[in-house]
Order: C-alpha cells, then sequence, then structure tokens
C-alpha cells in the first residue's frame, strides 16, 4: 500500500470517495439540510484550495483520503471505503497527516458515528455535541506529540511491532483466557494489542489501564518497544505472562523492578447473586451517609483526587464513561469516601474496582458500594466481573456472592 500527497489531478476521485462514505455512514444522521452541506463543500473550490490531502493507495486506486486545514491543526476530511475498514488504512492515514502538523494540536468536528473512531486515535471530546448548518458534531481535541510518544509509531516500526486494527486476528492467541480485560481489547471497546504480524500474529499483548497480558509465544521486540517509549518507566503497571516463557522473559527484561505475586480470578456466573441479600446490605447504610451514581461531576472529581482516580481513569472522558461504564460513589454531605465503578468495560459488562478513602476503611463501605454497584449492573442486564489484588478483596468478593475460581502468576513492574 503507497500512502502520500494527494495529486492535484487525484482530488475528485479522493472526494467521489468522501461522498460515497459520507452517504453510507454519516449522512443517517443528518437531515437534508447537513446533508446538502457536506455536498456543497467537498464542490466549493475555495474551501478545496484551503485543504492539504492524503490518500492511501491500493494497487494504484485510491481508497482512502484525510484532508486536513490551518497548517495541519484540524482535520476537514477523513474517510476509507466501506469494503477496506478495521485494516489499520485509517489509521495510517492519520499517521501520515500528523507527522506534518506543526502545533502539536490536532482537532476534528467528529460525525456522531466517527467519535468512537476518533477516541481510538486518541482523541478527547472537548464540547458538548451541537449542529451548525445541519451538521451535528462533536469537538474534540488531540496532543499530537504525547500521541506520538504513547503509540510507539517509530519504535513499533523499526522493532516490527503492529498495533491491530483487525483485533479478530490475535483472538486465537488469547483462546481460553477468561478475562473481560482482554475481552475489552479484543472487542475494540478500550485498550489496544499489539502483535509481531497484521496477518498472521503468533505473539501478542493486550495493553489496558495498568494491565498488560502476554500471549503467544514470547516475542522480546515487543518488550523492547514498550521499554524503549518509556511504557514501564513513570507508572506502575501489572503483566500478566500467558505461559512460563513469557515469565522468563520479564524477569530477564525487567528484573528487581519485576515483582512477581498471585493474583484472584472468580467465576464469571450470572445468575449466582443474592439480590435480596444485597438490597438488604444497601438498605443498612446509615442515614448520615448517601449513594450516587456517578455523573459529569462525581466523574471529575474522581479523576482530580488520587485515592479516587482508579474508579474512572482508565475512561477518557466522562461521555465514553457514561456509555459504557457505571459506578456509585458513597457520601457525606458532598465529601466522596467510598466507590465502586467499572475500572474497564467489555460488551455485556464491566470489571468491578473498588476504593476507599484511607481514613474510611473498615466502616463497611467498600461492602455496601459493591453491592450497590451490582445491583445496578443487574437491572441493566450488564455482568460485574471480579478480579481480585489480595486475600482483603478475595474475601469481599466472597461475601458479595462470587465463587473463587483460581490463583494466577502476574508481575508488578515498579516506576523507576
Amino acid at each position: 500500500m503507497e500512502l502520500r500527497e494527494i495529486r492535484e489531478k487525484e482530488y475528485t476521485e479522493a472526494l467521489a470517495i468522501a461522498w460515497e462514505v459520507f452517504l453510507a455512514y454519516e449522512a443517517p444522521d443528518y437531515d437534508e439540510q447537513g446533508v446538502q452541506e457536506f455536498y456543497r463543500s467537498i464542490h466549493d473550490p475555495q474551501y478545496v484550495g484551503q485543504l492539504q490531502c492524503y490518500g492511501a493507495f491500493l494497487d494504484g486506486q485510491i481508497v482512502g483520503m484525510i484532508a486536513t486545514r490551518n497548517d495541519g491543526d484540524h482535520i476537514a476530511l477523513f474517510f476509507v471505503k466501506s469494503d477496506h475498514h478495521r485494516k489499520g488504512i485509517g489509521r495510517r492515514l492519520f499517521e501520515l497527516a500528523a507527522g506534518d502538523n506543526v502545533s502539536g494540536t490536532m482537532t476534528v468536528n467528529a460525525s456522531p458515528f466517527a467519535v468512537e473512531i476518533y477516541r481510538r486515535l486518541g482523541f478527547r471530546a472537548v464540547g458538548e455535541e451541537c449542529t451548525v448548518s445541519g451538521l451535528t458534531f462533536t469537538p474534540m481535541e488531540c496532543d499530537v506529540d504525547q500521541m506520538f510518544d504513547h503509540a510507539f509509531f517509530r519504535q513499533m516500526a523499526q522493532n516490527h511491532v503492529f498495533q491491530l486494527e483487525e483485533r479478530k486476528k490475535a483472538a486465537a492467541l488469547f483462546e481460553g483466557w477468561n478475562e473481560t480485560l482482554i475481552w475489552s481489547c479484543l472487542q475494540g471497546v478500550m485498550g489496544d494489542i499489539y502483535a509481531d504480524s497484521e496477518r498472521n500474529p503468533a505473539s501478542a499483548v493486550a495493553v489496558i489501564g495498568d494491565f498488560c497480558f502476554l500471549a503467544g509465544e514470547p516475542d522480546e521486540r515487543i518488550l523492547t518497544c514498550f521499554e524503549e517509549n518509556g511504557m514501564f518507566s513513570d507508572r506502575f503497571f501489572v503483566m500478566v505472562p500467558q505461559n512460563e516463557s513469557w515469565a522468563a522473559m520479564v524477569r530477564e527484561r525487567l528484573g528487581e523492578r519485576a515483582r512477581q505475586v498471585e493474583r484472584y480470578a472468580f467465576k464469571k456466573e450470572p445468575d449466582v447473586f443474592d439480590r435480596e441479600k444485597l438490597e438488604m446490605v444497601v438498605s443498612g447504610l446509615s442515614p448520615k451517609y448517601h449513594l450516587r451514581l456517578i455523573d459529569g461531576e462525581l466523574f471529575e472529581r474522581c479523576l482530580n483526587t488520587r485515592w479516587s482516580r482508579d474508579l474512572v481513569s482508565v475512561f477518557p472522558e466522562y461521555g465514553f464513561y457514561e456509555k459504557h461504564g457505571l459506578g456509585v460513589l458513597l457520601l457525606q454531605g458532598e465529601e466522596i469516601l467510598s466507590g465502586a465503578s467499572s475500572y474497564t468495560a467489555y460488551n455485556g459488562g464491566i470489571e468491578i474496582e473498588i476504593d476507599t478513602r484511607e481514613d474510611c476503611r473498615r466502616r463497611g463501605f467498600a461492602y455496601i458500594c459493591g453491592a450497590k454497584l451490582i445491583l445496578e449492573c443487574l437491572k441493566r442486564g450488564l455482568y460485574p466481573s471480579w478480579d481480585a489484588q489480595n486475600k482483603w478483596s478475595v474475601a469481599l468478593a466472597e461475601k458479595l456472592g462470587y465463587h473463587f475460581d483460581y490463583a494466577y502468576q502476574a508481575f508488578e513492574i515498579s516506576p523507576l
């Protein structure tokens, strides 16, 4: 595949792709005014003349395009032909355009259809959804410099490591691993999967939040790529090897920084919970406290408070949390004391995270928050998955109705 700037004589074909894909995926969200406004803009010589256009070419035919304006600061058009979706073409086009960005920041007015796509590229919403001239969009922004630091583009290329767009290509490597964080990555809901090949991977790593799951045949190039980008240098990380060969490589590469620990998995049993018991637990909360579901204001408060940050921090913004996540907080007045929330989300459920302010522990708050969150999940048809870091978490899980499944090996990687 060839990726390059689009020549002037190729603009007509590129804009035809934009119109074709727009009609198929974005026009259904707009009224007639919005559709006509988009058509008018891509046929306006003055508007098109301001654009810097890049294309993806396969066998000499253009299959995708991205156009920026304002010296590469704003994405104006971004379309890939439908039969070439989920092949990594969009990401490569974005990387090409972002490489010419000067300011370090890129913006986009994302259509309802494209919001999730831009989130996966590293964008975050910076305003509410609005409609102008019939076109509905969410203003979004990406820190390009930071994105290049954390997406590992340069080192990935050097080490032949690939961030998979077609995540199902790695599914067989994770087969039998009954872990919802991996499911999140494979489903494309949250997290990323890196592998040694785009087509036939033999080695893959699922990365989500503070967790990294190593599957398939151990490949030193993947760990090298992560290390060279400082992935393990400035933050706490949990690495979970699928086999002893991966574990041995982690010990060899990270040495004393890799502290071997035991974690505890629980059975995934949707009908195991005693709702009446859980409701009694919640109703036993003293009237001087109250429970609230996490809304936008509480999301920001959790995110900006050290002890409660993990309740929401894996979600890029509240809009994404509102769509995929769920959480409950225990408060006294306006003061947050404890909470249970989605650490991550997958299709059909969440992975539970529970935290309590240090001076409020051993008061039963975690038990009450956990019970309330489970009840809220059951009302919505979601499964609240549980994984325990320690024996205290094991005891709490069993008290809430979970059944222990097995212990497994992991490594806690301390920052430098």
